[in-house]
């Protein structure tokens, strides 16, 4: 069984307001950075996942963002993988549609 590293980074769907990067833009004008503006604000979660392969890993972690971590009228996901046990390379996911 490997153990895979899969970094979720979860994100503004880009057709919905995004407040937190408006105030971010906002402080950068106030610190007198006006060529900066905060395209979107997210999070990212790092995450250990065992499994006998990378796509059943990989759907764990598909499984948790879709039930638990996002709300997808407003948030997508990308998922972002690499094998610890071996020298794999690292793979980036599309974030899926809810629809």
């Amino acid at each position: 069984m490997a153990t895979f590293q899969i970094e979720v980074i979860v994100t503004p769907r880009p057709d919905t307001h995004d407040p937190q990067a408006e105030v971010m833009t906002d402080v950068l004008r106030s610190l007198e950075l006006p060529d900066l503006r905060v395209i979107s604000v997210g999070r990212m979660l790092r995450l250990a996942a065992s499994a006998d392969t990378e796509h059943r890993a990989v759907e764990e972690v598909r499984r948790l963002c879709t039930d638990l971590l996002i709300n997808p009228h407003l948030e997508t996901f990308e998922l972002r993988i690499a094998a610890t046990d071996s020298a794999a390379s690292t793979v980036s996911m599309p974030s899926i549609d809810p629809g």
